[in-house]
């Protein structure tokens, strides 16, 4: 079973994925952090398309 992602939670998480993002104090620590949110966007992508079927 998936859980659903609350629209208040998902805000919160981009809002602490932004912040962290400015904090990096790298290009390095920048590229890990867009693929954390780029993983993290293509999992919540396959859950609204699995709650749509």
């Amino acid at each position: 079973m998936v859980a659903a992602v609350e629209i208040d939670e998902l805000e919160t998480v981009e809002t602490l994925i932004e912040a962290g993002y400015l904090a990096a104090r790298n290009a390095e620590d920048r590229a890990a952090i867009e693929a954390a949110l780029s993983e993290l966007l293509a999992a919540l992508v396959a859950l609204d398309q699995d709650e749509g079927e």
